[in-house]
């Protein structure tokens, strides 16, 4: 605690200082005030881009060969968008046909596909052949590109680039964020300030490239992630709300055309939704199925972080199950200063609505209202929007429990079920918190202002940025990193010499039927790991793998592990058999000894032979169908894996 209230204080002192002398010298040899647009796009970016090196550090340290906080989604992630380039190269109309979980097609769409990350992801994999490196700069790009999204939103709505800066700063680095780093479709929200930006400045003038623009933005945010469409649809529907309230229903019409560009946007990105509205029809995407105190939040998970700037506070409310999804902690000055905005908000609302209802045409109302107003309403809305959905289907009052709108959109409203826990709707709340924010600091310059004229502000702007910079600091500061091979084992390399379509499962797995109880933990079982170790690792030869691992699991995955985890029984060899297995890679570094030596047996019943060994890892194969058959019904073993039938999922 002394060494860290040292740090903290050296930090607090120095960074500030050199801001403050830098605004000074800018002030007095440029006229900060006077910047070209250049100058201060410029000095955005540079700072966008120092900002995210710092707050991901170590990470960005480390970019090419470790991954943050968790070895199961840094796998995985990078795993989808490799298998997103290879697919697009070799098999583009076979896209969702992943080679993992064989034999279940359409294996893609049991979690995101990453699509929209291919422009960043794509060249540097194409370049380096690392997946790990490209992956981890996608992460890192989030953090930079939605600080300048939500920069270029507020600077053009209200003018003011402290203010934007503030509120780019807090959406872009909140805490929030930092805790679901691993997880990007869960954070590349950037492009939603981007949508609204456009949104607004096509109902305000009415100009079809405003429409175009917002609606290539829907686009391209639905194609990052399923999670940032549903994100980007509610957030609309909140500003046109916003919009209808403030002007008095004048721009109906143009709010029918976002509307319909919306739905013409769903409509070319239909092909894209098939498989996961198969799998949703089916019920295997239904978060209903998921324990809801797992995954729903609570009002104090508002409150919930990991931070030595706040000694046993932001502890207090951690949550028991689930706590890694529900840390939506997003700071005590952007909650006080978006309190401010709104604040504001309700003083002027009278004052506002008076005026636009004197107004007789849109372009008079346009002109009398104050902008401020619908930006300042939207966010309020998408934080209501945003805080009752994360805190899932259910509200417990008593013994009486009340279906809350998560339940009935879960219920009737197709894609809804991409958003598979609750708590990240919080992500909205963060959107709106960042707007509010940079309102209220509006309000707190202009006070500055009154009192400490000339160049005041733009110092005491500059110092608040320092502030949140060193608070925000010390919830990246206990970010750790892992270490993952970014170069193939023997046996994978083994396996990239054999022809296409070699089935393979790797043991030691685990079986699905345990999922359910795993979820619970805050732990991360180590099956769960080496399983995203396996998926990985196909990466560097291609061929259909049976293990695997996604967001949600279908009967036929569930079928397959429960008969791995019994190799090498000749019943589960039989039944594995039928659904096409060809390779067993044994980790004998990982596998008890007496099943070592069982598949030792093995090779004396001609069922499989022992075909490669290495160091830690010895490869099997089973004989041709017809003789593998018969060698095992010659041990009795006769029985049909009863999941054969639905080989075609």
């Amino acid at each position: 605690m002394h060494s860290f209230a040292i740090n903290f204080l050296l930090r607090l002192a120095l960074f500030p200082t050199c801001v403050f002398l830098l605004l000074r010298y800018l002030c007095r040899v440029q006229k900060l005030a006077r910047w070209s647009k250049l100058s201060e796009t410029v000095l955005v970016v540079i700072a966008a881009a120092v900002f995210t090196v710092r707050l991901t550090a170590p990470l960005a340290y480390h970019i090419i060969d470790q991954v943050p906080w968790s070895l199961v989604d840094g796998y995985f992630i990078a795993y989808v968008q490799a298998w997103d380039v290879h697919a697009l190269d070799s098999q583009p109309l076979a896209l969702f046909d992943a080679n993992l979980l064989f034999p279940t097609k359409q294996a893609l769409a049991l979690s995101e596909n990453h699509l929209g990350n291919m422009p960043i992801f794509a060249p540097i994999y194409a370049l380096t052949g690392n997946s790990i490196l490209a992956s981890n700069v996608v992460m890192m790009a989030t953090f930079f590109l939605s600080a300048i999204a939500m920069y270029l939103l507020v600077r053009w709505w209200l003018g003011n680039r402290w203010a934007a800066a503030v509120a780019g700063f807090v959406y872009g680095f909140a805490p929030a964020r930092v805790y679901q780093m691993p997880r990007v479709h869960i954070i590349n929200l950037q492009f939603i300030p981007l949508i609204v930006l456009f949104l607004l400045r096509f109902l305000r003038s009415g100009r079809r490239g405003n429409l175009v623009t917002f609606s290539a933005l829907i686009f391209l945010q639905a194609l990052c992630s399923m999670h940032g469409g549903v994100f980007a649809v509610i957030v609309v529907v909140a500003f046109l709300v916003a919009e209808l309230i403030e002007e008095r229903n004048f721009w109906t019409r143009r709010a029918l055309a976002v509307l319909g560009s919306m739905v013409t946007v769903g409509a070319i990105l239909l092909p894209l939704l098939l498989p996961y509205l198969k799998w949703e029809k089916q019920g295997v995407l239904n978060t209903l199925n998921s324990p809801p105190e797992v995954f729903s939040a609570t009002p104090s998970s508002y409150l919930n972080g990991d931070s030595e700037l706040y000694p046993g506070l932001l502890k207090r409310f951690r949550s028991p199950l689930g706590d890694y999804e529900k840390k939506l902690f997003f700071g005590f000055l952007p909650l006080g200063m978006s309190c401010v905005g709104v604040a504001g908000y309700l003083a002027k609302k009278r004052a506002i609505r008076s005026q636009v209802l004197g107004a007789t045409t849109p372009a008079e109302a346009s002109k009398a209202g104050d902008l401020r107003a619908v930006l300042a309403l939207g966010a309020l809305i998408s934080i209501v929007f945003g805080f009752v959905l994360s805190l899932g289907p259910y509200l417990h009052v008593g013994s009486v429990v009340i279906n809350l709108p998560y339940h009935w959109l879960s219920r009737f409203l197709p894609g809804f079920h991409a958003v598979r826990s609750a708590c990240r709707f919080g992500f909205i709340v963060l959107f709106g918190v960042a707007i509010l924010a940079g309102l209220g600091y509006e309000k707190m310059l202009k006070l500055v202002g009154h009192f400490r004229p000339f160049d005041s502000t733009s110092i005491f702007a500059a110092l608040t940025v320092a502030l949140l910079f060193v608070v925000y600091w010390e919830f990246f500061v206990d970010l750790h990193t892992v270490s993952v091979p970014i170069q193939p084992a023997p046996e994978y390399r083994f396996l990239s010499s054999q022809p296409p379509g070699a089935v393979t499962l790797e043991l030691p797995t685990f079986s699905y039927t345990n999922l359910p109880t795993a979820i619970q933990s805050d732990v991360t079982p180590i099956e769960f790991d080496r399983e995203a170790a396996y998926v990985y690792a196909s990466s560097f030869h291609w061929q259909p793998i049976m293990n695997g691992l996604s967001g949600h699991v279908s009967p036929v995955s569930t079928e397959i592990s429960s008969l791995a985890v019994q190799l090498p029984a000749p019943k589960a060899l039989y039944a594995l058999a039928h659904y096409g297995l060809r390779f067993v890679i044994v980790h004998t570094n990982a596998v008890p000894a007496e099943q070592r030596e069982a598949w030792h047996s093995l090779q004396a019943t001609s069922a499989v032979t022992k075909i490669a060994s290495f160091p830690d890892a010895e490869v099997y194969q089973l004989r041709d169908l017809s003789k593998r058959l018969q060698d095992l019904r010659g041990m009795g073993v006769n029985s049909m894996p009863k999941n054969m039938n639905r080989v075609g999922e």
